[in-house]
């Protein structure tokens, strides 16, 4: 039988949809709730920390970033940007050991094109390391999607 989650107490999304106890994530990092809502099956976070925090489960299964995380400092100290996102990825391979890739991949959703273009360079040195392969492709919208992941002998 499956348990009810319990509403009073459940970790919410950015949305306010609660987000599962258990299970494969897939993570949607927008500021704006409205005109970029995170598809159905999606958990909505605003910040860099919330998907962070996300990732370090290691049940995300998917990705999907905007660069541009809006705040009304007008920084990118507080919510931070897609970009981070990828190095804090980078940085759990690298220097962890703790490699949290998205199985299903990383799609950059985000309308800057120099942030995507910024993110998507940031796989460069991924695909010169000799334990890794990294396959770009595009999502069914046109989107780049990238997916990483351990060689295997």
């Amino acid at each position: 039988m499956d348990e009810e989650i319990n509403y009073r107490s459940a970790i919410k999304d950015f949305l306010g949809r609660p987000i599962p106890p258990e299970g494969e994530l897939r993570i949607w990092l927008d500021d704006d709730p409205v005109d970029r809502e995170a598809p159905e099956g999606w958990i909505h976070v605003r910040s860099v920390r919330e998907a962070c925090f996300a990732l370090l489960t290691g049940r995300v299964v998917e990705l999907s970033l905007d660069n541009d995380l809006d705040n009304p400092e007008g920084s990118e100290t507080t919510f931070g940007t897609g970009y981070q996102v990828i190095d804090f990825l980078e940085e759990q391979e690298g220097v962890a050991g703790n490699p949290l890739w998205p199985r299903d991949g990383i799609v950059l959703h985000t309308a800057n094109a120099n942030g995507r273009e910024r993110m998507a360079l940031s796989f460069e040195p991924l695909k010169r390391n000799p334990e890794l392969t990294v396959r770009e492709d595009k999502t069914p919208g046109g989107k780049p999607r990238f997916s990483v992941g351990r060689k295997t002998d």
